[in-house]
């Protein structure tokens, strides 16, 4: 920020008769600088700023009409009230250029006034005017609007620059010009020196949070919070990102000042405040950021880590110091790549106070995505996480975590009020993140109390079996997909994780199945948007196997044309008419052929179809063959 501060300062210090660049990939905080810092540079050293965007503009002649009159403007305002008639004649200007009006019906003669006007203004008020005072800014150079050109623009500027002699800044982002090269080869006649904004962007978003937070300083300070603890998250996060998108940013603040003021007209205590802005603040932060980046366009995926704190998401990386176990997958075994995953590795396990803080909740994601907030949603969720009584298990597992700060005694209460809250309602990761703890202090000497492993095993699957869908989604992120640990223990929740899945997964390609041959496939997709025979990062079920093993064939197909139908609007969404089908259904070939074997075989024995069905089962034949031979 400094460099760009001195090479500006440097450029209305001197006697340079050409203009400045400010040049930087958009969303770099580039407009935010020169309103914020830039202009007032420029008052300091004596000039007089002239501010203009060019964003849509198309016509030059427009342009230098509304230069020349903030030019006036800006004139007029250094001057005495003597000088006021020039803010009225700019006032009859603007009201006749804003309307469609035409001037030979208007009941006096304009023209002649204008003429008039123009004539008194060039011989008395102009005529000791010093416009090399005036720095003319023109922002977005690259954002304007055909038939206009950069050609034109840049005529414009020397026009300015030679009658004037007053400065010109450019703020741009070249490479996004739509006419670069003309840009390029044209700008050294108009442009002599050119500062690159780009690696400004921390220190930029740190003062537009500064900036819009200052106005709430007082009600933070009356709740024991600083607004330097939401700048001080930000840059622990950010602080090994060369480029900061600040429109992100500043959507980021604009979010979380909505959030803001409808707590602050809450009735809370001290605690609750603060801590409702906390944890908006960081959640808001991590999901727009994400969000901006097109990652949550599935909201089904993100969903698994709703109701999940920022501890639970990397409890495992803690538990491999805890554990000891610095096993680590071979480096040919990629990491899935998910949303789930990417937000740990980009945000987790950096700054703990962003950790304790944050919790994703289904109330930030909608305000996020769809400006729709429910703050009693969001009141119970933070009152459930961090003022409830159920939060005691937070509370031991913190204690067990940092057993060796207890005394023999201590730590042995611990394990006794661990031990008796297992049987509680305090959720799967809980539960599974005790145990890992109390059986690490047992192989230790360090477990003061008696704990039976295979019963708090076979009590856990238990558990694991009745969770939902989602649920398991979460806590395969945390235990199986996320986590580098190897024991016993482990290993067999995990199994039980991939079984409980497996399980829910061959129930939901069932409901996808009597969906299709009941012709309701759309509706099906419609509400279960998640895959379902594609191949995704698990063993995938086949379509054509599960009609094979629930014998389709001559309870459904054989019996209902609409089953046919059905399973022909399937096969033709999902493979015949997909270019990369082979990529998700390739192993669908081999069942496929052993459907179509069993088919005919089945249709061989039976004599009394009628002629509708026996047609209907030779497309259906035909299809299946196209779909073998697309995915091959």
């Amino acid at each position: 920020m400094d460099a760009v501060k001195n090479a500006l300062e440097n450029y209305l210090n001197s006697d340079d008769t050409l203009a400045f660049q400010i040049n930087g990939p958009w969303g770099s905080g580039k407009t935010f600088y020169i309103l914020d810092q830039g202009i007032t540079l420029i008052k300091k050293i004596g000039l007089y700023p002239i501010y203009f965007f060019l964003n849509g503009q198309n016509d030059i002649q427009y342009i230098k009409k509304i230069l020349n009159k903030r030019i006036l403007y800006t004139w007029g305002a250094l001057k005495s009230k003597n000088y006021k008639w020039i803010d009225q004649i700019n006032t009859i200007s603007d009201i006749v250029d804003d309307s469609s009006v035409e001037l030979n019906h208007l009941p006096y003669n304009l023209d002649y006034f204008y003429k008039r006007a123009s004539n008194i203004i060039k011989k008395t008020a102009f005529r000791k005017v010093d416009f090399s005072k005036f720095v003319i800014i023109l922002d977005d150079l690259e954002r304007i609007s055909e038939p206009l050109t950069v050609h034109e623009v840049f005529g414009c500027i020397n026009n300015l620059m030679e009658s004037l002699n007053c400065k010109i800044i450019i703020i741009s982002n070249e490479n996004q010009a739509s006419d670069k090269k003309e840009l390029v080869a044209i700008k050294e006649k108009v442009i002599n020196k050119t500062v690159y904004f780009g690696n400004n962007s921390l220190s930029v978003a740190k003062k537009i949070i500064e900036c819009n937070l200052k106005d709430y300083e007082d009600w933070f300070e009356s709740i024991n919070l600083n607004s330097s603890w939401f700048i001080n998250i930000f840059e622990n996060l950010f602080k090994t990102h060369k480029n900061i998108n600040l429109r992100t940013i500043q959507s980021v603040i604009d979010t979380f000042i909505q959030v803001l003021n409808k707590i602050k007209n809450e009735n809370l205590t001290v605690d609750e405040s603060k801590q409702f802005l906390k944890t908006a603040y960081t959640s808001i932060l991590v999901l727009t950021y994400e969000y901006k980046l097109g990652k949550l366009s599935n909201a089904d995926y993100l969903k698994n880590f709703f109701n999940l704190r920022g501890p639970t998401l990397v409890s495992n990386a803690s538990m491999i110091e805890i554990l000891q176990q610095k096993q680590k997958k071979k480096a040919d075994q990629e990491k899935k790549d998910t949303v789930q995953t990417e937000i740990i590795d980009k945000f987790h396990n950096k700054f703990d106070e962003f950790d304790k803080n944050i919790v994703y909740t289904n109330s930030i994601y909608e305000l996020v995505l769809h400006d729709i907030f429910d703050l009693s949603e969001f009141k119970a969720d933070i009152d459930k996480f961090f003022f409830k009584e159920e939060n005691k298990a937070s509370q031991i597992l913190n204690l067990l975590q940092n057993y060796r700060s207890l005394s023999e005694n201590s730590l042995q209460k611990t394990q006794e009020e661990a031990l008796a809250i297992l049987s509680q309602d305090i959720g799967i990761q809980n539960i599974i993140n005790i145990c890992l703890f109390l059986l690490y202090q047992k192989r230790n000497g360090l477990l003061f109390i008696k704990f039976d492993e295979e019963e708090s095993l076979n009590s856990i699957k238990k558990r694991i079996f009745s969770l939902t869908n989602q649920e398991l989604e979460s806590i395969r992120l945390i235990y199986i997909e996320y986590s580098r640990d190897d024991n016993d223990f482990l290993i067999e929740i995990r199994k039980t994780i991939d079984s409980a899945l497996a399980k829910h997964k061959y129930e939901l390609c069932l409901d996808a199945l009597n969906a299709i041959l009941s012709n309701k496939w759309y509706d099906f997709k419609r509400k279960n948007p998640i895959p379902v025979f594609e191949k995704m990062n698990k063993k995938p079920i086949s379509l054509f196997e599960l009609m094979l093993d629930q014998k389709s064939i001559e309870k459904k197909l054989f019996e209902d044309n609409n089953a046919i139908l059905g399973l022909e609007t399937y096969l033709n969404s999902a493979i015949v008419n997909v270019s990369n089908a082979k990529g998700f259904y390739f192993h669908e070939i081999k069942y496929a052929g052993s459907f179509l074997t069993q088919l005919e075989k089945d249709q061989a024995i039976i004599n009394n179809l009628d002629k509708v069905m026996q047609f209907n089962i030779k497309e259906l034949k035909e299809l299946i063959q196209a779909c073998i031979d697309h995915l091959k």
